[in-house]
């Protein structure tokens, strides 16, 4: 590999210095095409090195400075790579390169689908600031930022099995990440955000009862979740309530 591309001075540098990016400290395994793709994104970063030195004075400085950074990223990774040869791999365990099928154990997912589902209605009811939660198959809980309301189970179980009685449609459609931004109150949950940058989100409207930014699976109506209950509210701090539901 080329050593063209070791780390100067900074004085071409505009801005903050790019930082390098991140190697992994595993084994860098690599099948007989990954290592051909790894070649390929190489070669064409020293052409488009060697076209913009080629302009002189004219090259884009800051873009230099980023495909010299890739190339060291990537001349590390091929001087690294250890070829896999897949053919002569086991073929009664799975190992790198090999082929697998995956199937999905519908029982839980199904369960979880039908809980999670449940969690939304769970934070209309509750319509507090969320700081944790947890999703399972027949145990889930919401925490709350929420004082002393003296929070009842019976009422709450009630409420929640009302709108699923509704059967109530639950569709999901997307937005732009500019059109969150400006409608933060959409996000119920503190410590987690949902993630943007692809340019849209994701929200899941249960329809007369919830909407909100949500990446997990849902069932398609509320009657599909059956009967839950309420099974525990615990006080987890001055202001943090957690609020667990199970199926009945």
């Amino acid at each position: 590999m080329s050593r063209a591309f070791v780390k100067g001075d900074d004085s071409d540098l505009s801005g903050e210095e790019l930082p390098e990016r991140p190697i992994s400290p595993y084994p860098n395994y690599v099948t007989a095409h990954g290592l051909a793709q790894l070649r390929k994104k190489y070669d064409g970063l020293v052409s488009h090195h060697a076209e913009l030195k080629a302009a002189a004075e004219d090259f884009d400085k800051p873009k230099l400075t980023e495909i010299e950074r890739d190339l060291r990223y990537f001349s590390q990774r091929l001087e690294s790579a250890i070829l896999v040869d897949v053919d002569n791999e086991p073929r009664d365990e799975v190992h790198f390169g090999a082929t697998v099928k995956a199937a999905i154990d519908w029982t839980v997912r199904h369960a979880r689908m039908r809980m999670h589902t449940a969690l939304h209605l769970l934070s209309a009811v509750l319509p507090y600031p969320v700081t944790g939660g947890a999703v399972k198959e027949d145990d889930s809980r919401l925490d709350f930022d929420i004082p002393e309301a003296g929070l009842d189970k019976d009422e709450i179980t009630a409420k929640v099995n009302e709108m699923i009685k509704a059967d109530a449609e639950v569709r999901s459609r997307w937005i732009t990440d500019e059109e969150l931004e400006a409608n933060p109150g959409l996000v119920k949950t503190m410590s987690v955000k949902p993630p943007i940058g692809t340019g849209r989100v994701r929200l899941i409207e249960i329809v007369g009862y919830d909407l909100q930014p949500c990446g997990g699976t849902h069932v398609r109506r509320t009657g599909e979740i059956g009967a839950v209950r309420v099974t525990q509210i615990e006080k987890k701090g001055k202001q943090n309530r957690r609020v667990r539901i199970s199926f009945a």
